[in-house]
């Protein structure tokens, strides 16, 4: 597993649609809220880009 070293994540949605730069527990909420996995896609970038 790879640690997320920032506190941002660049969200992608379901629909492949960018969110933008989010917090992780706001991240981690969207996720929950859509009952939807949090992947982490690019951990070396900056802010990685999760989806």
């Amino acid at each position: 597993m790879v640690k997320n070293r920032s506190g941002t994540v660049r969200l992608i949605n379901e629909e492949q649609n960018m969110v933008g730069v989010v917090s992780k527990s706001a991240a981690v909420q969207m996720a929950e809220d859509a009952e939807l996995d949090l992947v982490i896609l690019s951990p070396e970038a900056d802010p990685s880009l999760s989806s």
